[in-house]
C-alpha cells in the first residue's frame, strides 16, 4: 500500500510505501509514457528521500531513478 506524500505538480507525485520499514518511495509520473509504468520505486527510502528535499537536491520534472521504468514501453 502507499500513501501519498507529495503533489509534484504535472500530474506527478511521490508516495510512501507504508509496509516496508524504511518506508520506501515509488514516483508517479504518467508523462514518461503511459500510466502503466507511471508508478515506479525510487530506491530512496523515506529518510533518504526527505534528506534530498532538506539538502535542495530533489530533481525537478522526472526524478533520475526511474525514466527507464517505460523504456520499453509501446505507447512512446
Amino acid at each position: 500500500m502507499t500513501a501519498p506524500l507529495m503533489d509534484r505538480g504535472c500530474a506527478m507525485g511521490a508516495l510512501i510505501d507504508v509496509k516496508t520499514a524504511d518506508g520506501q518511495m515509488w514516483d508517479w509520473d504518467p508523462n514518461l509514457c503511459c500510466t502503466e509504468h507511471a508508478l515506479a520505486p525510487l530506491g530512496l527510502s523515506l529518510a533518504e528521500w526527505i534528506t534530498h528535499w532538506l539538502r535542495d537536491t530533489m530533481p525537478d520534472g522526472p526524478c533520475p531513478q526511474r525514466e527507464l521504468s517505460g523504456m520499453n514501453c509501446a505507447a512512446r
